[in-house]
């Protein structure tokens, strides 16, 4: 992973860290220069990992704060714009997202999760579809391991939590290769709210919002081109 800017954080390797095979992906700010940090980890590499149809599962937890969040997602580089719409070329299927409260800091949202499918680029022809928020089962947190998984097939997308279906989609199925991402990203006010005032305290403080993976694992329809 290469340092580079990103909305409101600097991605950068020192803010990713792998103790007791766990993978930590931390945000801090530098109190020097007032710079925040975090991470932002790909398998778009060579060989990398890349797949199409398949099920892939990652067990995962989260703590995150005001004005950043984390995700679990899959993305290809030929997720472009098309005329006519073409979401078949790739897709971004955003397996889970997760922060702590909604824009203003209005909400707490920190034991909620959203997924989503977005095709056609990034630009006004954007098309989007989303499982809304939910919610985990009363007396749950994100703070604690959760698995989180996605049945890829070439019809439909099935998204779980824990073993348990929370939601299906019909439209936008790619049928190009995708690659895994973990990320960590800081935006100011935006949907995840509002950065504190005084940052998220240096790298290694407990103020640091972590996202802590303990394993991804893929497994390939035998049916996949």
């Amino acid at each position: 992973m290469h340092a580079s800017q990103r909305d409101d954080a600097t991605q950068t390797a020192d803010a990713v860290s792998v103790s007791n095979s766990v993978l930590t992906v931390s945000t801090y700010t530098d109190l020097a220069t007032g710079k925040h940090h975090t991470g932002f980890l790909d398998t778009n590499t060579n060989p990398g990992c890349k797949f199409i149809f398949g099920y892939i599962e990652a067990r995962i937890r989260f703590v995150n704060r005001p004005g950043q969040w984390s995700a679990f997602w899959l993305l290809s580089d030929r997720n472009k714009a098309y005329t006519p719409l073409n979401p078949a070329a790739g897709v971004e299927i955003d397996i889970i997202e997760h922060r702590a409260v909604e824009a203003n800091n209005r909400t707490d949202v920190s034991n909620l999760h959203s997924s989503a499918v977005h095709w056609n680029g990034y630009g006004s022809d954007t098309k989007s579809i989303g499982s809304g928020v939910r919610a985990l089962p009363t007396g749950e947190s994100f703070s604690d391991w959760h698995t989180v998984g996605l049945l890829w097939t070439d019809t439909k997308y099935q998204f779980y939590l824990d073993g348990t279906q929370f939601w299906e989609a019909t439209e936008g199925i790619s049928q190009s290769a995708e690659y895994i991402l973990l990320t960590t990203e800081v935006k100011d006010n935006a949907w995840a709210g509002d950065i504190p005032p005084d940052g998220y305290g240096p790298r290694g403080a407990s103020t640091n919002p972590v996202m802590e993976v303990d394993w991804v694992r893929v497994w390939q329809l035998p049916s996949a081109p």
